[in-house]
């Protein structure tokens, strides 16, 4: 009993909740639209109860009095009208909420999307792209039951059956009590259904962000699927996947027409009641056979509202099922925020300082980075090697706050960068990293990727000098040619070039160097090099680069291990005294 008052609970929160920020601003439609469905519930009562004189007046009446036939046309006409006025408010109704429920799913994905680029980079290091979208898609998709379907049923169907129910109390209370017998077993059973229903569709939501996970890794890595024969495998991977959301798919069919079934049952018995009784009060002359006729009519046609309502049930379980995975999503606060009382800031010199700069990772034990200290002087060029896992990137990272320090502070111009806000702070830095994302768009998006507006002039400037212009205009379409998803059209070089064109458009005092030439051949590295040493000028700029021939010309390189600085000076201090840097160098230099 307490388990089933926890779960009602939760779902009345559940709903609240999605009334709350979702669906309160269309309550005018809303109430628009119940005002339609009253009239679509009038109609339906108004046809049984024209059943009645009908039956009694004309149909029957006409066996002793032919004469009498004619009066039919008066009830067919108020018949069809009936149908015409329920037809026309039916349809405006079903075309009024399912232009809300569309609206109201297009918000809650907007709203899920914006949340999520909001979230620090630990969060989607915990997540998987394929359950984040299947969240985005899957998961806001199943929760229309929740929205649509709650409304018109509980409307609709409500007022319908109120209306019908009411009908009959009105023609024989007797007979109505043989109705009200079934209230209370088709409701246990609904509640018992939902209950099985919301369980089993939680899990499927759930295989169901694991497919979507799974397909997206495959398709990424097919390279190295067909490189190592390894199709086969995969299929049958997947497969079993697919057979786990099927199973689940059938069990929720088998559980939610299970209740049909029960119904069809319920309502056999209490047809046969009202039969038996209404023949004998017919026979006593205590019942018409046209209110008898009415009755049954008016039981008839609640039995639709009734059947909707019990499947009601089933499908605000599986769409409150996914509600929680949506809202479990939406509760993750941002770990990385504007402090109350950050103030953006405006700089074109920057000093940057780390002081004292602890950090570990949430899942770690072990600081990755430990009383960490550096300078980096204005308009200097400042490299950070060491061994891989030393926490270079992790450093780097922590300056445009995709992390956010244990201890410590970072500085720009003696400002703690937490005092400033996220936007502004990132304004003030461009980024060029080893792992180049090129988005679904044209070139010129590409590069400009983040500014208001497209300047033609200054994105050519800058692919130019990037080194990347002269292969753009061979492109079908030049600067309008669309890229593919990931940059299909690219090779790794290109890619990289249009990064480093983009870190160029933006102008920023900070550069941000992350194997900015990993991905090049000799040749090209000394061209993009060349470039990158003249954009250099005037920024303080960080590298972290394996090529060692990269950073010779750095003003300061930094060795680190195990996010502690090990030695510190330039290309020819450190290779004139022994120690990791020279040893690193001289290794390099004999492959």
């Amino acid at each position: 009993m307490k388990n089933h008052t926890d779960t009602s609970t939760h779902s009345a929160k559940l709903i609240k909740r999605i009334w709350r920020e979702y669906m309160r601003p269309y309550k005018g439609t809303i109430l628009f639209a119940l005002f339609f469905m009253a009239i679509d519930a009038m109609m339906t009562v108004s046809f049984a109860k024209l059943l009645q004189p009908a039956m009694d007046e004309v149909l029957i009446a006409v066996q002793n009095d032919p004469s009498k036939v004619s009066g039919i046309w008066v009830y067919v006409l108020a018949i069809l009208v009936t149908f015409i006025i329920r037809g026309s408010a039916h349809y405006v109704h079903s075309v009024m909420m399912s232009k809300m429920s569309q609206s109201v799913i297009a918000d809650i994905q907007t709203s899920l999307f914006s949340h999520f680029m909001v979230l620090d980079l630990g969060f989607f290091k915990r997540q998987s792209s394929g359950m984040l979208v299947s969240g985005v898609i899957s998961d806001v998709a199943v929760m229309r039951a929740t929205v649509t379907d709650s409304i018109v049923g509980l409307g609709k169907n409500v007022l319908t059956l109120l209306g019908l129910l009411g009908l009959m109390i009105y023609q024989d209370w007797k007979l109505s009590l043989i109705v009200f017998g079934i209230f209370p077993l088709a409701t246990f059973f609904v509640m018992r259904l939902g209950k099985r229903i919301r369980k089993v569709s939680k899990k499927l939501q759930s295989e169901i962000a694991d497919l979507s996970a799974l397909l997206v890794g495959l398709f990424q890595g097919i390279r190295q699927i067909q490189a190592y024969n390894a199709e086969d495998a995969e299929i049958q991977r997947t497969g079993k996947v697919i057979s786990n959301v099927r199973d689940l798919n059938v069990k929720t069919a088998q559980i939610s027409h299970l209740s049909t079934p029960i119904n069809e049952i319920l309502v056999g018995l209490v047809v046969s009641g009202i039969m038996v009784y209404g023949a004998y009060q017919i026979s006593a002359g205590e019942l018409t056979p046209g209110t008898l006729i009415s009755f049954i009519g008016a039981f008839s046609l609640a039995y639709e509202p009734m059947k909707k309502l019990a499947r009601l049930n089933n499908s605000i379980q599986q769409g409150l099922g996914a509600a929680e995975r949506v809202f479990r999503y939406k509760d993750c606060d941002p770990q990385i925020k504007d402090k109350p009382n950050a103030q953006p800031a405006t700089f074109d010199i920057a000093e940057i300082s780390y002081d004292d700069v602890s950090f570990s990772y949430e899942d770690e034990d072990k600081g990755l980075i430990n009383n960490f200290t550096l300078t980096l002087a204005p308009q200097t060029v400042t490299a950070i090697v060491g061994p891989s896992g030393g926490g270079k990137t992790t450093l780097m990272n922590m300056l445009p706050r995709f992390y956010d320090i244990k201890s410590g502070a970072i500085k720009i111009n003696g400002q703690n960068i937490q005092d400033i806000t996220l936007e502004s702070l990132r304004k003030h830095i461009a980024l060029v990293s080893q792992d180049v994302f090129i988005f679904d768009d044209t070139v010129a998006r590409n590069i400009a990727y983040g500014l208001d507006e497209l300047d033609q002039g200054r994105i050519e400037a800058a692919a130019k000098e990037a080194a990347i212009h002269d292969f753009i205009l061979s492109l079908p379409d030049g600067y309008e040619t669309r890229l593919g998803e990931h940059g299909t059209r690219l090779s790794g070089g290109q890619k990289q070039r249009i990064s480093i064109a983009r870190a160029l458009l933006k102008q920023a005092p900070i550069l941000l160097l992350d194997e900015a030439t990993s991905a090049l051949d000799n040749e090209s590295e000394k061209q993009i090099q060349q470039t990158l040493n003249k954009i250099q000028k005037g920024r303080t700029t960080l590298i972290i680069a394996h090529r060692l021939s990269t950073i010779k010309d750095a003003d300061m390189i930094v060795y680190i291990d195990q996010g502690r600085i090990v030695q510190k000076g330039s290309h020819e201090e450190l290779i004139a005294s022994d120690g990791p840097y020279k040893a690193l160098y001289s290794g390099a230099l004999d492959h």
